[in-house]
């Protein structure tokens, strides 16, 4: 009778230790309100007594109350389930769309991944480490479109724009015939660029503003480059791809310290004179040259660098670039 009783008790100590979740048969704890495998409902708060029912109960084995299934799995959801406070996570709940079951399954291929709820009020979540972003491709374009969607970077909703601005530009790269030199912007002459991004903003061509931004040091020529502006310059043109699988940072920073700090365009052959055509730059060197045939006075705003000039900055850099 003892050795009875003591085998009642030892089941009964091991049903309250674990508890068996129906979907992937998983033990979890009995305290558990979702798998910890799979990520799906085991017991069931009731709203009224807060006794935890298993997950297939209709009405509450404590008090009677009928289960509702729905809100409470939100409510545990929101409870239970923060957001993770560090990496980027995606949210997105059932939706009619046609690629909803395909996000789904893309969703599910992560290890981050996580089901909250069942059939129309489910929340789908999945979170990847920041350098893991590109695992996250193919989910994004899952998306594209939807109207309910959220990301959160390291526990704060963002907009979902300001975070993932660059995925059709990095599925563009992929499919370029040239990729390694996609993001310097060889196949658009106005993008190119050593800062390793096409949205830099400050493409390395002679017409380009940015080699206005300094100052003449004196009546001999010398130009000082204005590395503070271009620095913030490419600060503020590449936050919203600030995510990109493909930007360096490091390269970005490497490049303002390879131009030089000043130049002369006058003796140096590898750079040349940033003419004004409007006659009027505050700040802007006057000189008098011979042109078509007579002399004149222009205004020079600043210096560029030749094809030779670009090329030493590249080589500085280490950065490979094919021959311009």
């Amino acid at each position: 009778m003892e050795e009875t009783l003591g085998l009642v008790a030892t089941v009964a100590i091991s049903e309250l230790k674990s508890m068996q979740c129906k979907t992937c048969n998983f033990e979890n704890d009995s305290l558990a309100l979702f798998c910890s495998n799979c990520g799906k409902a085991i017991n069931i708060i009731c709203s009224k007594c807060k006794y935890a029912n298993e997950n297939n109960s209709k009405f509450c084995q404590e008090c009677g109350s009928v289960i509702q299934t729905n809100v409470i799995t939100e409510k545990a959801t929101s409870e239970f389930e923060p957001v993770p406070v560090k990496g980027i996570s995606i949210e997105f709940p059932f939706t009619t769309a046609g690629s909803f079951d395909f996000a789904v399954q893309e969703a599910a291929k992560l290890d981050g991944f996580r089901q909250f709820g069942e059939g129309k009020k489910a929340i789908y979540r999945v979170t990847v480490q920041t350098e893991s972003i590109v695992k996250l491709d193919e989910l994004i374009e899952q998306l594209k479109g939807w109207r309910k969607r959220s990301v959160y970077v390291d526990g704060e909703k963002k907009p979902w724009d300001s975070v993932f601005s660059y995925n059709g530009c990095f599925l563009g790269k992929g499919a370029s015939y040239r990729p390694e030199y996609y993001c310097l912007g060889f196949e658009n002459e106005w993008e190119f660029n050593l800062w390793g991004c096409k949205h830099s903003g400050l493409p390395f061509r002679d017409n380009a503003d940015w080699f206005s931004w300094g100052r003449w040091l004196n009546a001999r020529g010398d130009w000082e480059f204005d590395k503070l502006r271009i620095r913030h310059a490419l600060e503020k043109n590449l936050f919203q791809y600030r995510f990109c699988p493909a930007i360096n940072f490091k390269l970005v920073d490497a490049v303002i310290a390879a131009i030089p700090n000043v130049v002369n365009p006058w003796t140096d052959p590898h750079w040349k004179v940033k003419e004004s055509w409007t006659g009027e730059v505050i700040g802007g060197l006057r000189i008098r040259v011979e042109k078509f045939c007579m002399e004149q006075e222009i205004v020079v705003k600043g210096a560029y660098p030749t094809k030779m000039a670009i090329q030493e900055i590249a080589r500085r850099v280490r950065l490979q670039i094919p021959t311009l």
